[in-house]
């Protein structure tokens, strides 16, 4: 049965990181519409899904208990504004042809990850995962020299996606209901700037058919991923999980470079190399660390 269930787990992470890496897509269907306006659907819709689902399966006690925890709603209101930033960025630079950079920030994410899980909750470190961080470094500073300016893109991306990560694990929040009171928190935003910007230059109420359901469906698109994620994440090992990530920045430069024919240079695949051999020597940490963990736990008290 554990085998089963890991087996289950895998293929529910799968699901979920190749739709965030299938994204880009059904960004570009809605090429043409402001970046902000995408977004203060995707935030609006993706509340509106959330607490639906929520209150479908009997779960809104789940949002009762954060409420009524100051802390916890602290950490989940910065949440809101760390995803907020990660979400504009990102669809701006899909519709602005900058997807590899997109994949970029989402392969450093997770080394950005540990770099702040090291500053700011004091977590160990050991000369493996040191080597992946300059490594990484190495890799982003090739592709600054190379492009002529800071992959800013990818570092808002990586950052702000970290600092968001930092904020769920302070709030120790499932993520469906977090990702509802999230989005709760900046719909009030979201429908003002929708309302003050509505008229002739809006794309809401005046584009076609596809256009309006692709905003209206951007909150399953935004909420679906998250479900199979929160499946997967009790069902295989933390490890399992952290080599499956890189499937959605994979996907993307996939599409990036195949699909929408962005340019992948020379200094490009130079910077590429050097961030991925960074990624197997951090995820070679991450697999020793687990596997004296389980070993350790197999052996039980001394």
């Amino acid at each position: 049965m554990g085998r089963e269930k890991e087996l289950q787990g895998s293929l529910f992470a799968a699901v979920a990181f190749s739709l965030w890496g299938l994204l880009p897509i059904y960004w570009k269907l809605l090429n043409g519409v402001s970046a902000v306006e995408i977004l203060s659907h995707r935030i609006i819709w993706s509340f509106l899904f959330t607490a639906g689902f929520l209150f479908f399966y009997g779960k809104v006690k789940s949002l009762h208990a954060l409420f009524q925890d100051p802390r916890r709603m602290r950490f989940i209101a910065l949440g809101a504004f760390f995803v907020s930033v990660n979400w504009l960025v990102y669809i701006w630079a899909v519709n602005n042809n900058q997807v590899v950079e997109t994949s970029l920030g989402y392969y450093i994410n997770p080394l950005v990850s540990f770099l702040i899980g090291v500053i700011v909750l004091g977590e160990t470190t050991d000369k493996i995962k040191i080597l992946s961080i300059i490594l990484a470094l190495g890799g982003v500073a090739v592709i600054a020299v190379g492009n002529g300016r800071l992959p800013w893109i990818s570092l808002a991306l990586a950052f702000s996606f970290a600092l968001y990560g930092l904020m769920k694990k302070k709030a120790q929040a499932d993520a469906l209901p977090a990702l509802a009171l999230e989005t709760a928190l900046v719909t009030p935003l979201a429908l003002f700037y929708i309302l003050v910007t509505a008229g002739p230059g809006s794309a809401f109420g005046n584009a076609g058919v596809l256009v309006h359901f692709l905003l209206i469906f951007s909150g399953v698109a935004t909420a679906l991923p998250l479900f199979f994620f929160a499946l997967a994440t009790n069902r295989i090992p933390l490890s399992t999980l952290a080599f499956l990530q890189y499937l959605a920045p994979t996907i993307n430069l996939i599409l990036a470079t195949l699909i929408y024919k962005e340019p992948f240079a020379v200094f490009h695949v130079a910077g590429f190399s050097l961030i991925w051999a960074g990624i197997l020597f951090f995820s070679f940490s991450r697999w020793r660390e687990y596997r004296r963990l389980n070993r350790h736990e197999k052996a039980g008290p001394a």
